[in-house]
């Protein structure tokens, strides 16, 4: 009896130490990674990463990691593999119901979160009615959370469906939006012969930034064709000025000039864009 206890004992102690290498050995590798990933190199670590994610370590800390590492080299298809795999882990995990609206401060990788990180990927990679509906379902866990509507209102204007993509926009609060969104959202609303919307929203945009000629030759293109002649050619006077060697907005400045009726004026201004040796000729 004596014996056997001592041989159990023994049995006990080289299974817990080999438990112990392979727990260590996971820790070793996560510090190689995050060391050769602080340092730039980036191929090493994505190495290791891969090897940790293969072994179920601590996928809450190794899941992020990856994921960005593959859109970092360009492979946003190898990105959303795993973040497809991530999605599997958060189902599969004793919280996972629970995981779906938890703080990201989990031990667990919360399913909603695989899921953006995945919509994310999928719209890099173009495909967008995939990614579309990954973001959809992301909007059912989680109605709370902004910026998911708002990429989920670009990917719709990058996939074309512009209608979709303005009613999206139109529920992020204007305070996630960015400069680019809200010339994305002048623009629809543009498209769907909304000027008076648009225009409201391009003079928004040049009250908070004065000096945005891209913005403000924006407004002028859409008062013009919105035959407010006279006040397209002031927006584009105002641009003028400040770069007078823009060929492309002078000569959109003579066309208004001559839907304006002022031939002369716009004559002289088309020949302010020839070559100097071809003027007169």
């Amino acid at each position: 009896m004596r014996a056997f206890i001592t041989i159990l004992a023994l049995a006990l102690m080289l299974i817990t130490a080999g438990l112990y290498r392979v727990i260590n050995h996971d820790w070793v590798s996560w510090r190689q990674a995050e060391d050769a990933n602080n340092k730039g190199n980036y191929l090493q670590a994505r190495a290791n990463y891969s090897i940790l994610w293969s072994n179920g370590f601590k996928p809450a800390l190794v899941f992020p990691r990856l994921f960005v590492s593959y859109l970092r080299s360009g492979q946003p298809d190898k990105a959303a593999k795993v973040a497809r795999e991530a999605v599997l882990v958060a189902q599969s995990s004793p919280g996972g119901l629970r995981l779906k609206r938890d703080a990201e401060d989990s031990n667990e990788i919360p399913e909603w979160k695989a899921r953006l990180e995945l919509a994310r990927a999928l719209s890099y990679a173009k495909q967008y009615s995939e990614s579309i509906a990954e973001y959809r379902r992301v909007l059912k866990m989680r109605p709370d959370l902004p910026q998911a509507q708002l990429e989920l209102a670009r990917v719709l204007f990058w996939a074309g469906s512009g209608n979709e993509a303005l009613l999206e926009f139109q529920r992020v609060p204007v305070s996630v939006l960015q400069r680019d969104d809200r010339i994305v959202i002048a623009e629809l609303s543009a498209g769907a012969f909304l000027y008076e919307k648009a225009e409201s929203d391009y003079r928004r945009l040049l009250t908070e930034l004065p000096g945005d000629l891209v913005v403000r030759e924006k407004l002028a293109d859409l008062l013009s064709w919105n035959n407010q002649y006279d006040k397209s050619l002031q927006e584009y006077e105002t641009i003028l000025r400040q770069s007078p060697d823009n060929i492309h907005v002078r000569r959109k400045y003579a066309n208004v000039l001559m839907w304006a009726g002022k031939n002369q004026k716009a004559i002289e201004e088309l020949k302010k864009t020839l070559p100097p040796n071809t003027v007169g000729k």
